[in-house]
């Protein structure tokens, strides 16, 4: 199966990350996936990949923008960006010249599109710009893709709709 990821990329307390890098960890050693597919965003994104890396997994990444790379605010995350795309087995990089609130919602509904199942570590609420983790999931949930929801807020873990 092909899993694509959304989530924030600021997931919260070390306690929420670890719980989250936990629960990416059980789901991806299920055995269940073949193919990640990941936007490669600070937090949630680079967290999937990393750990479909530690399991063998390949993935895809979807870029937003040609200057995606320079978004990036701190040069670990950067770097760790860098990494993890140079080691992703396809690479679409969208046509958008410069990074904006609608090349990130492009980026998600590729992603969104290529995937069958999407795991959206989220903490329900309405996204702050478009492109957000809650306008990714409306967009996965109107494709009719099975979404499994990893709550930030609840530490919960369950299936929309």
């Amino acid at each position: 199966m092909i899993v694509g990821i959304t989530g924030h990329q600021d997931i919260g307390t070390t306690e929420v990350v670890a719980w989250v890098s936990k629960t990416l960890d059980a789901i991806v050693s299920s055995g269940s996936i073949d193919l990640g597919v990941s936007c490669l965003a600070r937090g949630a994104d680079q967290l999937y990949a990393t750990t479909l890396l530690k399991h063998a997994i390949p993935y895809i990444a979807v870029i937003a923008s040609k200057d995606y790379a320079t978004t990036f605010e701190d040069e670990e995350t950067r770097s760790n960006f860098q990494v993890l795309k140079s080691k992703a087995v396809q690479i679409y990089v969208l046509d958008h010249d410069v990074a904006s609130e609608q090349a990130f919602y492009d980026a998600g509904k590729l992603l969104v599109d290529k995937s069958d199942q999407i795991i959206a570590i989220w903490n329900g609420e309405k996204a702050r710009g478009l492109g957000g983790t809650g306008d990714i999931v409306q967009y996965a949930l109107v494709k009719q893709k099975r979404i499994v929801h990893v709550n930030t807020i609840t530490k919960t873990i369950n299936e929309l709709p």
